[in-house]
C-alpha cells in the first residue's frame, strides 16, 4: 500500500535530495521522512513488508542505517557510518547485512560485512577481509561476498579502467580476478567457492549490487549451489555453478555473460 522513496541521492549530493513515503490510498502527496537521506542506492521493505530500512542523517557528521515500522515510526538505528553504505534484510527478516565503504577508497562498494538482528542487536562481523558485494543465501544461514585477491584496501592490483568510478593504477589489459566466498553464520567457516575473471556484464551491476540483489540472486533456491559467469579470451562468456559447500569443484553448464537463478 505505499512506496518509499528515495530522491536525489545524498543530503551531501543536492538539498533537495530526500525519503519519503508515498501512500495509495488517501493523499496522492508523499510524505517527507524527518532525516535527509544518506549516501546509499536503494531502501528496502523487510520481507514481510512490516518493516523498512534505510540510511538517513544522524548527526553532523554520521548517517545511520536505521530500521522503522512501515509508516517510518519508531526508527532505531542499527549502526552509525560515515561514507557508503549498502544493506539487504535476511530473507527470513530476523537479520540484516551491510558494509560500509570508505568515499576515498576509489572503489563503488568496499568494506567489512556486518551482520546484526532485525533490531540493531548483536552486530558482529562476519568477514575478515573487504568486499566488494554479498548476497544472502535463501535460507538466510550463510552469505557469499566477492572478494579481491592479492590485493589492499585500495584495488591497486586491479585494471580499474573496467569498473564504472575507478580509478586505474594499473596499465589498461590487466585481467580483473575475483573470487565467491561464502561465510556460514552458525560455526562462521568461510570458503572459497570460485575464482574467476568476471565478465563485463557482471562488472556493470557490480556497483549497484544491492539494488539488482533486491530482484533477482545467483544462489540457487535450496542454499546448495551458486552460479556465475567467466570471461574468455574470445571476449565471450561461460556459465558456470560452484556448489557451496566446497566438496565439488565448479562445473560449466553453458555459455553466457550473466547469469541468475530463478527464486523457486
Amino acid at each position: 500500500q505505499s512506496l518509499l522513496l528515495h530522491v536525489g541521492g545524498s543530503r551531501d549530493d543536492s538539498a533537495k535530495a530526500r525519503l519519503a513515503l508515498l501512500r495509495w490510498q488517501g493523499s496522492s502527496a508523499a510524505t517527507a521522512s524527518a532525516r535527509g537521506p544518506g549516501d546509499f542506492e536503494a531502501p528496502q521493505y523487510s520481507p514481510d513488508g512490516s518493516m523498512i530500512l534505510y540510511a538517513g542523517t544522524a548527526d553532523k557528521a554520521n548517517d545511520a542505517l536505521y530500521v522503522a515500522d512501515a509508516q517510518d515510526a519508531n526508527a532505531r538505528a542499527i549502526t552509525k557510518f560515515s561514507g557508503r553504505i549498502a544493506f539487504a534484510w535476511a530473507p527470513d527478516g530476523k537479520k540484516v547485512a551491510w558494509i560500509v565503504s570508505d568515499p576515498d577508497s576509489g572503489l563503488p562498494n568496499l568494506g567489512t560485512v556486518f551482520v546484526s538482528d532485525a533490531d540493531g542487536k548483536n552486530s558482529k562481523a562476519v568477514t575478515t577481509e573487504d568486499a566488494l558485494a554479498f548476497y544472502w543465501s535463501p535460507n538466510s544461514q550463510s552469505i557469499a561476498y566477492l572478494t579481491l585477491p592479492g590485493t589492499d584496501t585500495q584495488g591497486c592490483a586491479l585494471d580499474c579502467a573496467r569498473v564504472p568510478g575507478l580509478a586505474a593504477p594499473l596499465a589498461q589489459g590487466q585481467s580483473l580476478h575475483l573470487r565467491w566466498r561464502v561465510v556460514n553464520l552458525t560455526d562462521g567457516r568461510t570458503r572459497t567457492i570460485a575464482a574467476f575473471v568476471p565478465t563485463d556484464d557482471f562488472i556493470s551491476v557490480l556497483p549497484y549490487f544491492d539494488q539488482y540483489a533486491r530482484s533477482t540472486t545467483f544462489w540457487s533456491p535450496d542454499s546448495q549451489k551458486f552460479v556465475y559467469t567467466q570471461s574468455e579470451p574470445d571476449s565471450s562468456g561461460t556459465v558456470w555453478v560452484a556448489d557451496t559447500a566446497g566438496s565439488t569443484p565448479p562445473r560449466k553448464i553453458g555459455d553466457g555473460t550473466l547469469a541468475v537463478w530463478s527464486w523457486k
